[in-house]
């Protein structure tokens, strides 16, 4: 395994935790694994035994092979938004306007 492959495996996991809006704490309780080593997962600090992954992906209530197999491009556009999303809540309402008018003009696909 490369540290591609580990890369995406810890996103995928943060991904599908999140959006199942559980922490780390959460997931590890479920999984029966330190919340510190699923922290160190996601951030492709660890390798994980594959056992470790089945037992995530039980927590999650996945399939193994959601967490295997899963579409690379798409993970890292999903991780994208996630980290967009994320700035965006920290700004005021005059602020927001702007980068929605900022975005508009940028993504404006008429030009």
């Amino acid at each position: 395994m490369d540290d591609t492959f580990i890369q995406q495996l810890g996103k995928r996991i943060r991904l599908f935790r999140k959006q199942k809006k559980i922490t780390q704490e959460m997931l590890g309780g479920r999984a029966g694994i330190c919340p510190k080593y699923i922290g160190q997962i996601e951030r492709a600090e660890k390798n994980p035994s594959l056992t470790v992954v089945c037992r995530i992906a039980q927590a999650l209530e996945l399939k193994l092979t959601d967490l295997i197999d899963g579409d690379s491009e798409r993970i890292d556009n999903l991780c994208h938004m996630e980290k967009i999303i994320h700035l965006l809540k920290r700004q005021k309402p005059a602020k927001m306007r702007n980068i929605a008018r900022a975005l508009e003009l940028l993504l404006d696909d008429k030009k």
